[in-house]
């Protein structure tokens, strides 16, 4: 359920809410190639991450190391990184991390389980930091994106959310916009339909540092704890930016 990393957009300086509503009306067949290939990615391009997960590329090493995206300066402890090749470098075009969403720790003997098993992967939070690719996150696309390609059906969800359907052929089949029905506060995310995936994820972004874009996965089954999973998620952001933090979220 990759979002726009692998897309080319030439964006302007990171827009807030009011500059978003402000703005003109926005050519939407400019998007439509990029909401297509959204769409196709989410059908097919998370599943590696299981795969990838297996002991060799953990460590259990809390050192804390300093990795350079962009122009953003992270802090980052080793054993919260997923794959070794990126621990072996500074600069980096993205950092794949995961935790464990209980606690917001990374690998560690004592908590192994949750890391190995297929039961215990249920509980972690899979974050990708990378430059940012587009001029609004998750909560911004809602009016001016999301809301266009809905079907107008909809379901009240765990823990205060409402579940929307996506329209057919909108290149979101076979997952529902998640949205939090008081909108206080406004939280934003894309969810495989548990009919349709044996293990369905959810996928939420927002923005960090000065240029970067924070994405978050967890299962679908974790959506109870939303506000819970997004606090921490926010946490973290701060204490691995060295710039601290960045604009979105809670």
């Amino acid at each position: 359920m990759q979002s726009a990393a692998e897309l080319s957009i030439n964006t302007a300086a990171p827009m807030t809410p009011n500059k978003l509503r402000d703005r003109p009306l926005i050519n939407w067949s400019k998007y439509a190639g990029i909401l297509l290939l959204l769409g196709v990615l989410t059908a097919g391009g998370v599943f590696w991450i299981k795969n990838r997960l297996t002991k060799h590329e953990f460590t259990a090493d809390s050192t804390v190391k300093q990795f350079i995206i962009g122009n953003d300066v992270l802090d980052v402890p080793l054993n919260m990184t997923r794959f070794a090749s990126q621990r072996d470098q500074a600069v980096l075009t993205q950092a794949d991390l995961f935790m464990y969403w209980v606690d917001g720790s990374g690998f560690r003997e004592a908590n192994r389980r949750v890391f190995l098993t297929p039961e215990g992967t249920k509980d972690l939070i899979f974050l990708t930091l990378s430059d940012r690719r587009m001029d609004f996150d998750m909560n911004d696309r809602l009016e001016p994106i999301y809301s266009k390609l809905l079907s107008g059906a909809k379901q009240a969800g765990p823990a205060d959310l409402v579940l929307h359907e996506f329209r057919t052929g909108s290149g979101y089949d076979g997952e529902e916009l998640v949205v939090s029905a008081s909108g206080q506060p406004l939280w934003v995310a894309r969810c495989q339909m548990a009919e349709t995936m044996e293990s369905p994820i959810c996928l939420r972004d927002i923005f960090a540092g000065t240029g970067l874009s924070l994405r978050y996965r967890f299962s679908r089954s974790l959506l109870p704890y939303w506000r819970e999973i997004e606090q921490l998620v926010i946490a973290k952001r701060s204490q691995i930016l060295a710039s601290g933090g960045g604009r979105g979220g809670t």
